[in-house]
């Protein structure tokens, strides 16, 4: 192979990767679909979809690397009192980064998957940039792709609205399921892969005991839920101490955080900077943005908000962005947050 409109797509059996080889095919590019199999799971729906667009299929079994990649991070950020974030390590080592390896194997110029996202081109850099569907925009899982994965990685659904896609069902397509390594409560998934840790102190803000955790992996910064602890008052988890096997529970005030720290930086619509810079900055996937004052001091950054934040927590992604675009992004540490 060789063609210049050649595209690798990441075809998963579901209506975005199926719309995106549509897309492209009405563009004009020879599309070659390659479902990614991480999870052993049946092929047989991605190869019908394959056969009724009229595309070549590869299959690749990538089990091994996601569960390296992924599900043992997420084990381990848990047993750290992390909250991990599967999607963003998913996809720089597992998805684009097959879709990427095996396009350079097959000689085919160009990737592809379903996300909604756009790219572009600033200067001689290349970043990810919001979608045109602001409900189902995905620019905030990819802030660690690199700069020689989005070069060559097209976005077909960068500008569709899912709504406008979920219509075309009564053409046949299905709307497209979630593919994730857990069909249950993350804790009886790490139960079964004999992840545990052991019991400690519940502390009140001010370092009473105030009851008994059953393992720091199975609570998360924020939760409220199953505790079994009871305060007077709604209490949140608002700190995980793996040093002392200690979680410490509080008001819903006790989440708010004004300054925090990220590390593992990747930069896209920019370069490392010196001085001070302000971002709008998300914190989850589903947070508003907030304007955000950004200094880089040995190789993390320092990040002050202009409103207090309760969503800031330890393992989550940050991800910064000048205008539209991922300026860079990284991984939020628990070091001085208040």
């Amino acid at each position: 192979m060789n063609n210049k409109n050649e595209v690798l797509l990441g075809l998963s059996g579901g209506i975005d990767s199926e719309y995106s080889a549509k897309l492209l095919l009405e563009e004009g590019f020879t599309v070659i679909g390659m479902y990614i199999n991480m999870l052993g799971k049946s092929v047989e729906g991605v190869k019908n979809v394959s056969e009724k667009l009229g595309i070549p299929l590869y299959i690749v079994d990538k089990n091994k690397e996601f569960g390296e990649n992924v599900v043992s991070p997420f084990a381990d950020y848990y047993q750290k009192g992390k909250t991990p974030n599967p999607c963003v390590e998913c996809n720089r080592f597992v998805k684009i980064q097959t879709l990427w390896e095996e396009s350079k194997r097959l000689g085919i110029p160009y990737i592809a998957t379903g996300h909604y996202a756009k790219i572009k081109k600033i200067g001689d850099r290349y970043c990810i940039a919001k979608g045109a569907d602001t409900k189902k925009d995905q620019s905030y899982f990819l802030w660690k792709l690199t700069e020689e994965q989005l070069k060559v990685l097209k976005f077909p659904l960068g500008d569709v609205l899912k709504e406008t896609l979920l219509s075309k069902q009564s053409y046949g397509y299905k709307e497209s399921q979630d593919i994730c390594f857990i069909d249950k409560d993350y804790r009886d998934f790490l139960t079964e892969i004999g992840v545990s840790s052991s019991a400690g102190d519940f502390l009140s803000v001010d370092g009473k005991i105030v009851g008994r955790h059953n393992g720091i992996c199975n609570y998360t910064r924020g939760q409220r839920k199953g505790l079994g602890v009871a305060l007077g008052y709604p209490a949140f988890v608002t700190k995980i101490d793996t040093l002392t096997n200690s979680i410490t529970l509080g008001k819903r005030e006790d989440l708010s955080v004004r300054t925090f720290w990220v590390r593992d930086l990747n930069f896209q619509a920019i370069e490392e900077f010196s001085g001070e810079r302000e971002f709008t900055v998300k914190t989850r996937y589903r947070a508003t943005p907030i304007l955000a004052s950004v200094k880089l001091i040995d190789g993390k950054a320092k990040v002050c908000l202009s409103e207090p934040d309760s969503l800031v927590t330890p393992g989550q992604s940050a991800v910064f962005y000048d205008g539209e675009c991922v300026a860079f992004g990284g991984e939020i540490i628990e070091e001085e947050m208040k």
